[in-house]
């Protein structure tokens, strides 16, 4: 590094994560109140669509979430950035699409068998926007 470049710090100070985890803990709960079935993370909760999947099937998504969880923990475990990057993305998309668009995390057994992050529904239409 030159001097008089910035430096950039790879971890993030306790404050730091203090600051999102509030900021995602709120935004979940202002989820629930609007009836989107979501834990503390801004994450879907599959059990939440009862009325939409049979029990069978979402029985075997937990089943399989759970074994993959096991299968990662034995394997060193899912990647710590990578979940923070996921918390302010949601975050950050809330507070700039929030009023005309729902941003939640995707529920684990998408993120996990499907690759996706991030749903975003239209508030207007109810209709999905984008997964990403």
């Amino acid at each position: 590094m030159k001097k008089g470049e910035p430096r950039f710090e790879r971890e993030i100070s306790n404050d730091q994560i203090e600051k999102i985890r509030n900021l995602q803990e709120k935004l979940s709960k202002d989820l629930r109140a609007k009836g989107i079935p979501v834990n503390n993370e801004c994450r879907l909760q599959i059990s939440g669509f009862k009325n939409v999947y049979p029990q069978d099937d979402i029985e075997i998504d937990i089943k399989i979430v759970l074994e993959l969880q096991k299968k990662w923990s034995e394997e060193g475990g899912i990647k710590k950035e990578g979940e923070q990057f996921e918390i302010i993305k949601t975050i950050i998309f809330n507070k700039f699409l929030g009023n005309d668009f729902v941003v939640v995390r995707s529920s684990l057994y998408d993120d996990f068998k499907n690759g996706v992050d991030n749903i975003i529904l239209d508030k207007k239409n109810r209709k999905l926007s984008l997964c990403i």
